[in-house]
């Protein structure tokens, strides 16, 4: 079991810390919901070779062997992954249970600032690129 001491200059930075924290959940929550698919949603088009065995009762051909009209092509993301606070706090953990606590407070000074939950999100991919070359998985 692991323990976790998180130490807050002040009330405020505590409160900041929890309101960051519950903004990520509810992200996360709101992205787990668009990702689903609606119930009833036909699957056929989508994967043609489920209809196999249906038979085409005009031309005695199996769907098999029909043409399928090709769906384009999605597009391919190619921006950097977004990172959250969350994900940089526990990168951070893990460095620190490594006894890199020095090391971390040093890079996270080096961005100007005192403590994670004051560093600016459009900072969040370098500093994941630094967690990374310090040896934290993110």
């Amino acid at each position: 079991m692991a323990q976790i001491t998180v130490v807050y200059k002040d009330f405020e930075e505590m409160v900041t810390m929890a309101e960051e924290l519950l903004k990520t959940v509810g992200r996360r929550e709101a992205e787990a919901t668009e990702n689903r698919m609606p119930y009833g949603r036909e699957i056929a088009p989508h994967f043609p070779e489920a209809n196999t065995g249906a038979q085409n009762s005009a031309s005695g051909q199996t769907a098999a062997s029909a043409p399928v009209a090709q769906q384009p092509a999605q597009p391919v993301q190619t921006s950097a992954p977004a990172y959250t606070l969350d994900d940089l706090s526990r990168a951070g953990m893990s460095l620190m249970d490594k006894g890199m606590q020095g090391q971390l407070q040093q890079l996270i000074q080096s961005y100007g600032v005192m403590s994670l939950v004051e560093l600016p999100p459009e900072q969040y991919g370098n500093f994941a690129t630094a967690l990374r070359g310090m040896g934290a998985q993110i």
